[in-house]
């Protein structure tokens, strides 16, 4: 016991250590409560998983501005009674121990500083990486916002489709080489680019296509999308962040696909998504930041397939209990930090000094 209580303020301690065992906690609930909740709605799993993105984001923020919450942890300090018997005179004695405490503290401080500063280090070298695609694909992103063509006729679809599901936002439809589907792009001027070969699809193909990508829009996925991958970036060393931004994608796409099938057949949709598949397999210029992925590509065909499967969206009732869950979920953890109540162990023998005059 006495162990785990050191190994608890030790943690404590250390703001990086102490992070890492809350995200710990966190993303290992988040993908339990996704696991358990798979036969609910897509869109209720990824609201689940971005709320913990949220948490996982201002963590950091408090842990270090909230005023901490002390858990107390016993640590039993050893009496003076396990030490061995010694005949010493008591100036000799007090010299002794001084200067080994103080010899102690100096060789702690002359540790400490130069581990502090190599964590830091290494850390802010792993955000740097993390950062330099995603810096890459918004550069890619621009570029290909930059250079498209735009596709009149599939503007015109898009302005009627927005307007039956209540999308009221001007929205362009670009057409260029490097992209094996359609995909949306920006945040404030949203985009859909598309690869030339979508003017030979049919009405029905492109309707379902451009349906899929209005969805992201409204569900401003391309933000929630690179809020987490800032998040991937702060905790670049954690496997189970990356785990969660990758089921928070297809989710994502899930969501997207059952607002589809509300409109469409789902047999002919999972026909177009295997030809999407096949599509991504053939070119080797996706871009950096597309959500969709091929191998995604296999669950969400079983998933549209799956007439057992629940579709929708959360209710603003759903939606305001997950942030308000956040928001206490920030407030309960973020300060907590263990600290230590010593206690005398047992004296089991007796210290004698035989003094010596």
């Amino acid at each position: 016991m006495n162990t785990i209580g050191e190994t608890a303020i030790a943690i404590s301690d250390s703001l990086v250590l102490s992070l890492v065992l809350k995200a710990t906690l966190i993303t290992a609930l988040a993908l339990i409560s996704a696991r358990m909740a798979r036969k609910n709605c897509a869109s209720v799993r990824h609201l689940l998983l971005i709320t913990v993105f949220i948490v996982l984001l201002a963590l950091p923020f408090g842990a270090s501005l909230v005023p901490s919450i002390p858990i107390a942890v016993a640590s039993v300090q050893p009496t003076a009674a396990s030490m061995p018997r010694a005949q010493v005179p008591d100036a000799v004695a007090a010299n002794t121990v001084n200067a080994a405490a103080a010899e102690s503290q100096t060789v702690n401080r002359q540790r400490s500083v130069p581990v502090s500063t190599l964590m830091l280090s290494l850390w802010a070298a792993g955000v740097v990486v993390v950062l330099l695609p995603i810096t890459a694909g918004l550069w890619q992103l621009r570029r290909i916002r930059r250079l498209g063509v735009r596709w009149l006729h599939g503007q015109r679809v898009v302005r009627e489709l927005a307007d039956r599901v209540g999308i009221k936002r001007e929205i362009d439809v670009i057409l260029h080489d490097d992209v094996p589907g359609p995909m949306t792009c920006r945040i404030l001027h949203p985009a859909i680019v598309c690869s030339p070969d979508v003017q030979l699809w049919t009405d029905a193909e492109l309707e379902r296509a451009l349906l899929h990508e209005l969805e992201h829009i409204r569900r401003a996925d391309c933000f929630t999308h690179g809020l987490a991958r800032l998040v991937c970036a702060v905790y670049w060393f954690h496997p189970l962040v990356w785990m969660s931004w990758r089921r928070l994608g297809l989710e994502a796409e899930r969501a997207c696909d059952d607002a589809v099938l509300r409109r469409a057949e789902a047999t002919e949709y999972a026909d177009q998504l295997v030809r999407l598949a096949r599509r991504i397999k053939a070119n080797t210029r996706r871009p950096l930041l597309a959500m969709v992925s091929r191998s995604d590509l296999t669950v969400r065909i079983a998933s549209v397939l799956d007439t057992k499967q629940r579709r929708g969206r959360p209710g603003p009732t759903f939606t305001a209990a997950a942030m308000t869950a956040a928001a206490l979920l920030i407030a309960a953890i973020a300060p907590l930090r263990a600290v230590s109540t010593i206690s005398q162990a047992p004296d089991q023998q007796r210290l004698e000094f035989e003094v010596t005059r």
